[in-house]
């Protein structure tokens, strides 16, 4: 987790940059969450793509088309106030490692990047914690798909 700063995000928040593993490959999520302590509900923000696998690497929104949500720090422009919100960048998208995995890999990438941030956040050391159970998803076109 790095934090980083975006100027359009809520100034409530904290935003970062968290890099994990995904079947062995350096994957990226973007995250913001409340600077308040407490426990949150955790809101995942699915982007659009291609749902078969293709030998393409950081693709970025301009080379996906019109129907997707892009794949940097703009997943954020949808954080909910009161919710640690992560948008993760499947393999071979922004700065994630591999190539496009399609929808089953997508959906794996989003699972491993649900895991990390939940790990991060109710660790001894945070004092913002997720809400068991209490997870939010929300997709576009084969982000759809991957919720």
């Amino acid at each position: 987790m790095k934090r980083i700063r975006i100027p359009q995000t809520n100034p409530r928040f904290d935003t970062y940059r968290m890099m994990y593993w995904s079947k062995g490959t350096k994957t990226e999520a973007y995250i913001a969450a409340p600077k308040d302590p407490g426990t949150y509900p955790l809101f995942v923000i699915c982007h659009g793509g291609w749902t078969t696998s293709e030998n393409k690497s950081h693709v970025s929104p301009s080379d996906n088309g019109p129907h997707t949500v892009a794949e940097d720090v703009k997943v954020l422009d949808n954080a909910w106030n009161n919710a640690i919100t992560i948008g993760p960048i499947y393999r071979g998208y922004g700065h994630s490692g591999g190539t496009v995995n399609g929808l089953d890999g997508n959906t794996i990438d989003t699972e491993n990047a649900i895991k990390a941030a939940i790990n991060h956040f109710n660790s001894k050391k945070e004092k913002r914690h997720v809400r068991k159970g209490h997870f939010y998803l929300s997709g576009m076109s084969m982000g759809g798909g991957v919720t």
